[in-house]
């Protein structure tokens, strides 16, 4: 209502034509305007490139060559994970691994879009480290510019190493208890 009382003390500037404009009229303009806004932003989250990644030995590499000059990219590498693990990922501009792009955002997205982490970095560098994660779907998301004349490159490496179970430090503090009955049962025989 502050914006509407605002607008009505430029009217004089106005020649009279802005007191013939309602208040429907002017709020039905801000909100076919806020709707264009809305529709820009949303087009900029749909992926222009998604593939299938496959955890080979835990480890899968990542990357994508964009081409054209200033092309804003929004790149999606889908991977399953079958059981929980600490996921690793990543890509450093001092390694050569990002060539005329700039990096923007590096996310990891749970199986609904939603992000789990964004990663932290800045241009080429970028990287999420030991992020616990359960069993379920994934996909790494790499949003960016291309800086370079013709195209832009970039390759990162996924790792997600396996967590022990809960049983299975229970085994070992087991094993290990029985190695020292055995040690004391021995000492007290030799003595």
């Amino acid at each position: 209502m502050c914006f509407l009382v605002q607008l009505r003390c430029l009217a004089p500037y106005f020649r009279g034509s802005f007191m013939k404009m309602n208040t429907k009229s002017i709020l039905a303009a801000m909100l076919v305007a806020g709707a264009g806004f809305m529709a820009q932003s949303a087009h900029a989250a749909v992926p222009t490139f998604t593939t299938q990644l496959n955890l080979i030995d835990s480890s899968s590499p990542f990357g994508n060559d964009i081409w054209g000059k200033n092309t804003h990219f929004v790149d999606h590498f889908v991977f399953n994970v079958n059981a929980a693990g600490d996921l690793d990922a990543g890509f450093y501009a001092n390694q050569g691994r990002v060539d005329g792009a700039k990096i923007t955002a590096f996310n990891l997205l749970n199986a609904l879009g939603n992000i789990v982490v964004s990663g932290t970095g800045a241009g080429g560098g970028w990287n999420i480290s030991s992020l616990a994660i359960g069993s379920g779907d994934y996909t790494l998301e790499v949003i960016g510019d291309v800086t370079g004349n013709l195209h832009g490159s970039y390759a990162g490496t996924l790792n997600v190493s396996a967590v022990p179970e809960p049983e299975t430090y229970g085994m070992l503090l087991a094993g290990l208890g029985l190695v020292g009955f055995a040690a004391r049962r021995k000492a007290k025989k030799a003595a």
